[in-house]
């Protein structure tokens, strides 16, 4: 499941915790130049309130 990544944080947070770990959208990055891609995926920091949220099945963010 790939969610779209401008959503709230409550609705990020509980999209992690179900096992979402793939998103997409304007919360991440605005459209770009396919040639911009490699500079911005090699810079990308992903937000703080995404990381250590835990999976219902125990796994972590």
């Amino acid at each position: 499941m790939v969610a779209r990544a401008d959503a709230r944080f409550w609705q990020r947070t509980l999209l992690l915790q179900l096992g979402c770990d793939l998103a997409q959208g304007y919360g991440i990055a605005r459209p770009m130049p396919g040639d911009n891609l490699p500079a911005w995926a090699t810079s990308w920091v992903s937000e703080s309130d995404w990381l250590g949220v835990p999976f219902l099945d125990g796994r972590t963010a």
